[in-house]
């Protein structure tokens, strides 16, 4: 370890005032004068790169201050000197040993020296650590996250039901109702999120850290539980889709029983292997679902313009009339599960999905930015896309 240099002590010290006595340093180029120690005044001993002092009743070694740093930090006609600034240090002892060792007895000038370790510092962010788990941002990490999980079999199974059940105006009152659950919920947890730093742990950190680990972890069990029957409700939405595609075409792989079993193993095990992937492959997966879905929105609004043929006017396709819109603005009930609450039980499921982003807090760049603009802006873009499909599909 280099020695620093060692200040010489008057020898009258008498004259010494306050806790450190400052004299004339030696230049670099003269040789080191030998430590002298006074027994009757046991305030100043050098030992090595210390001071060994009594003060205020207690033995204590502090090292030697830098008079560089306290001595004429503004001369006339030259630039201030600038000192390293708190986050400055902190950063630079993060850097490696030799590193630190080498700047820490570096003899350049102060300003110099802090400019060195903030061009250190800068290098260092740029680079990035192998092992370091990839972080998402706002829009990749919650927002598409979130709508992914909001939109669902409902959207595509349920929702033109449940517009020919309830008419256009009951429809969007459903739609308003739930978004007004989900909204309120997604206010929650944004408030939660920006009320200080948010760490890996997702909804049970959240909701641990603002009603205790008790309801913390009770509604983490069932919010888990939650997903997993959701899991299954759209796998199986999914096989049914399939299974009628077979059918159609006249390509069964059973029966119609066994091919929703069968399709929906499968799709399981895919979306499995995507999840013991990675984060990094599932984000990757979660992009090309959502261009798939953006893609069907397209079809389905572009379809709406194409005048209709024999065959879809035989199903129910005529396009855009309004006397029809007319007519399907008030509902229509037919069968036992005809009323406004049974259809709202039925789409509320598709309002869901918001905390989809919350839950992989630990993977965000900064939570408190992305949890609350994420989760908002997924509710009101699903939200829209809801009352425009409604409305569109009654005309």
């Amino acid at each position: 370890m280099a020695e620093l240099p060692v200040a010489e002590t008057p020898g009258d010290l008498a004259l010494c005032s306050g806790r450190f006595t400052i004299s004339t340093l030696r230049g670099a180029d003269e040789p080191p004068s030998p430590a002298v120690y006074d027994s009757s005044h046991p305030s100043h001993l050098t030992h090595g790169s210390t001071l060994y002092m009594r003060t205020f009743g207690y033995n204590t070694i502090d090292v030697v201050p830098a008079y560089d740093h306290y001595a004429n930090s503004a001369l006339p006609g030259e630039p201030r000197k600038m000192r390293p600034t708190l986050a400055d240090l902190h950063s630079f002892l993060k850097q490696e040993g030799s590193h630190l060792h080498t700047l820490a007895f570096d003899s350049r000038p102060n300003h110099e020296l802090a400019d060195g370790l903030m061009e250190d510092e800068a290098g260092t962010n740029h680079e990035k650590n192998p092992g370091e788990p990839v972080r998402f941002g706002w829009v990749k990490g919650v927002m598409i996250r979130c709508m992914l999980n909001i939109w669902g079999v409902i959207l595509y199974l349920r929702l033109p039901w449940i517009t020919a059940q309830a008419g256009i105006v009951l429809t969007w009152v459903i739609i308003l109702l739930s978004v007004m659950v989900t909204s309120i919920t997604g206010l929650s947890i944004s408030a939660i999120s920006t009320n200080g730093k948010v760490k890996s742990g997702g909804t049970y950190f959240l909701i641990s850290r603002s009603l205790g680990p008790e309801l913390g972890g009770s509604i983490g069990l069932i919010f888990a539980f939650a997903n997993a029957v959701g899991v299954a409700m759209h796998t199986v939405g999914f096989a049914e889709t399939v299974r009628d595609l077979l059918q159609e075409h006249d390509t069964p792989i059973v029966d119609p029983i066994n091919d929703i079993r069968i399709v929906g193993v499968i799709t399981v095990t895919v979306l499995l292997g995507i999840s013991l992937a990675g984060m990094e492959w599932e984000s990757k997966a979660q992009v090309l679902f959502f261009l798939v879905i953006m893609v069907s929105f397209a079809n389905y609004l572009v379809g709406t313009l194409i005048p209709p043929s024999e065959d879809k006017a035989s199903k129910g396709f005529f396009s855009y009339h309004g006397d029809i819109f007319v007519q399907n603005l008030v509902p229509s009930w037919r069968g036992v599960d005809g009323s406004f609450f049974g259809m709202f039980s039925i789409f509320f499921p598709s309002a869901t999905g918001i905390l989809a982003g919350a839950n992989i807090s630990g993977d965000l760049k900064d939570p408190a930015v992305a949890i609350p603009k994420g989760t908002l802006m997924a509710i009101f873009w699903t939200t829209v896309s809801y009352l425009a499909i409604s409305a569109t599909i009654g005309e």
